[in-house]
Formats: C-alpha cells, sequence, structure tokens
C-alpha cells in the first residue's frame, strides 16, 4: 500500500545482509532438497465460522457476484464457473477471486482507524490491530499471502503504534519473510502464495512512489495512490505468473486498475451483508441485491477485455510482451529519476 511505502534504503545494513544471505542460503537447500508432490501443503480452506460466514454471502448475493466476495473475504471461490475462472485468468485477475495480503491490509487500516476512535492508548491500539489481524488470519484458514501480510502489519503495528517509531516497508518485508522462513523453511520455495504476496508487496514499496511521481503525477491523489500500488503490484508478479501459467495477459493493467476500486467497497459490502444475514437473513438479501448491480459493472469490464484477440498471451509472445511491459514501466522511472538528480544538481548550483 503506497500510504506505507517509502523510498528505497540508501545503502544496505547489517540486517539487509545477513537476512539476504540467510534467505538464499535456504533457497538453495529447498531446490536442491524438493518435496515429493504428496509432501506439499494443500491450499487452506476458510475454517467452520469462515464457512458460516461464506454461506450468508452466498445467501446474500447471487452469482458470480457471490463467490468474488466470498473469495475476497475468506479465499473460498469454489461458486465460480469454469467459464468466469477463464475470464480472471485471461486478464490476469485470477488474485481477485482469492483472499491475498492486500485484502488484510484493508482489515489492518480499518482495524487502527477504529481503534483510533477509542479511548486506547499505543499499547490498546496496537493490540486491538493485531487481535483483528490474527482474527482475519484464522478465518480464512492462513494461506501463505495472507500469514507474510499478517507477519509484516502485525511488525508495522507493534512498531508504529506501540512504539511510535516509523518503520521502512522494505525493511519489515524483509524481516516478515525471514522470521516465516526461520520457523517454516519450505514456505519460501514451495508456497506460491506466499512467492507472489512478497513480490507483490516489494513491487508496492519500491515502486509505487517513483510510479505516483511520473506516470500517474496528474492524477488525483487517491487514485494517483491506488493506481500506482496496483501496477507496482502486477509489475513485480507478473513475470513469476507468467512462468507458472505459461501465458501474459496484456491487458492485465488496464483490468486491474479499473477493478481495484472495488475491492474495499466489495469487502466491506460483503463483512456487512454477512453480519447483518446471522440476524436478519432477509436485510441481508436485499442489501445484496441493491448492491448486486454496483459490483457486476467490474466483472462485465472483465468479460469484455478477457474477449479482445489478444487478451492472452502465450509462448514467445507472452515472453515479448511481459518483458516489453516491464522495461517501459523502468525507462520511465529511470528517466525520472535521471531528471531528479539533474534538477537536483541545478538547484544546488544556483
Amino acid at each position: 500500500m503506497a500510504a506505507l511505502a517509502s523510498d528505497l534504503p540508501k545503502r544496505p545494513v547489517g540486517f539487509e545482509i545477513i537476512a539476504v544471505t540467510f534467505l538464499i542460503a535456504v533457497a538453495a537447500w529447498n531446490l536442491s532438497h524438493p518435496l515429493e508432490r504428496s509432501e506439499r501443503r494443500r491450499p487452506p480452506k476458510p475454517n467452520a465460522v469462515g464457512q458460516a460466514v461464506v454461506e450468508r454471502i452466498h445467501a446474500a448475493f447471487d452469482p458470480p457476484v457471490s463467490p468474488w466476495v466470498s473469495g475476497l473475504l475468506l479465499g473460498d471461490d469454489s461458486g465460480f464457473s469454469r467459464r468466469w475462472k477463464e475470464i480472471f485468468r485471461r486478464t490476469g485477475t485470477s488474485h481477485l477471486t482469492a483472499v491475498s495480503g492486500t485484502n488484510l491490509g484493508y482489515v489492518y487500516i480499518a482495524a487502527l482507524s477504529a481503534a483510533r476512535l477509542m479511548p486506547l492508548g499505543r499499547g490498546g491500539r496496537a493490540a486491538f490491530g493485531l487481535a483483528c489481524i490474527a482474527f482475519f488470519a484464522a478465518l480464512t484458514g492462513g494461506s501463505g499471502s495472507v500469514i507474510r501480510a499478517a507477519a509484516m502489519f502485525g511488525l508495522l503495528a507493534l512498531a508504529r503504534e506501540a512504539l511510535g517509531r516509523p518503520v521502512r516497508p522494505l525493511r519489515a518485508l524483509l524481516l516478515a519473510v525471514t522470521v516465516l522462513t526461520a520457523i517454516h523453511p519450505r514456505i519460501l520455495t514451495d508456497d506460491r502464495s506466499f512467492q507472489l504476496s512478497a513480490l507483490a508487496m516489494f513491487g508496492i514499496s519500491a515502486l509505487a512512489p517513483p510510479l505516483e511521481a511520473t506516470v500517474f503525477r496528474r492524477w488525483p491523489d487517491d487514485a494517483r495512490r491506488w493506481a500506482a500500488e496496483t501496477v507496482s503490484a502486477t509489475l513485480a508478479t507478473a513475470p513469476m505468473i507468467a512462468w507458472m501459467s505459461g501465458g501474459f495477459s496484456p491487458v492485465t493493467l488496464i483490468a486491474n486498475i479499473a477493478v481495484a476500486a472495488f475491492i474495499a467497497p466489495m469487502m466491506a459490502a460483503g463483512a456487512a451483508a454477512a453480519l447483518i444475514g446471522f440476524i436478519l437473513p432477509e436485510a441481508a438479501s436485499l442489501l445484496g441485491g441493491l448492491l448486486a448491480p454496483f459490483f457486476s459493472l467490474p466483472l462485465l469490464l472483465l468479460r469484455f477485455l478477457s474477449e479482445l484477440p489478444l487478451a492472452y498471451l502465450t509462448g514467445a509472445r507472452a515472453i515479448a510482451a511481459v518483458l516489453a511491459v516491464e522495461a517501459a514501466v523502468l525507462a520511465a522511472i529511470f528517466i525520472w529519476w535521471r531528471r531528479q538528480g539533474a534538477a537536483r544538481m541545478l538547484h544546488a548550483q544556483a
């Protein structure tokens, strides 16, 4: 999240060097001792309470909105038809059908915003934020991406709320990845959701600030922030997704930017509908019916984009498209960096 992002450290310090060396050593060991297919960790599912929430969501919303909302909230996208799964795959938005670190980021921000309205001190706000993070992680079953995000946002809550100390997101990310790898070494190389989540957060922390200052500098503040975050995360994860799936969607940036604005409202509405559904099922269904047209808009856009002739590329064309997109954005950032350096030199000479 760009609000949490900051510039890269000017130079690596002892912690960064030791942590990176440790991660490289663990990765090398894991790759030299691969797990058998039967030993690999299966994707987690929501626990019993989470399943009850999913049922309330499906009672309030109709498909294809209902599986998307339950996927965003709790990682349960089992209600999607094959057709809709293919649409998300062809537009590079499959991550939007499952809970991720970004979703927990919204929970973290909402929890701290609520805590600041309560008569709590720093320690109380941090404890409340940590409790909400732990509850959400347990509710979803604890996927790799959620575990990574929970560790990172937990560190941020402790540092900023309890201790009142600023912390670089990249350092918090590296610390979270290092601690989790020390606890469960296989998560570093064998958990795809963990890897994609860490890459996405790295992209947001490292690329979002310069993208805000270059490509999206003329956009309104909030739009500039979430557009830069979305593009940064997409760019950071695109090579790995292309390697895993064997394909790349050239419309993925457009699709992700257009849909990103709906994520927070859908999560909030889904949570509200689920809570109301436990008490007044009819009211939850009414809420779902009122919101369905609004939440169907991004689905219609994704379906349109998926039907474009070059919406999804495979083979050599996919590799070329990934490299072209990555090179274009990195070139824009490099040009901005050079101009910033030239401007500072001129200012110093004046």
